[in-house]
């Protein structure tokens, strides 16, 4: 089990979920202060160099 770094802060979504990544958005300024993230599932890092979760 793993704890993530804050991904948002009045909201998160999860987009996506490709068996070794999730892809979603956090909301840190509402209204539509959204953020994209992408997490190794196995260990909750960020993913950096990756496709951003609204491209997908």
């Amino acid at each position: 089990m793993w704890t993530a770094e804050i991904l948002g802060i009045d909201g998160v979504l999860v987009n996506n979920f490709d068996g070794e990544r999730i892809y979603g958005a956090g909301e840190y300024d509402p209204p539509g202060g959204w953020v994209d993230f992408v997490i190794n599932s196995r260990t909750g890092k960020r993913v950096l160099n990756c496709f951003l979760a609204r491209e997908l």
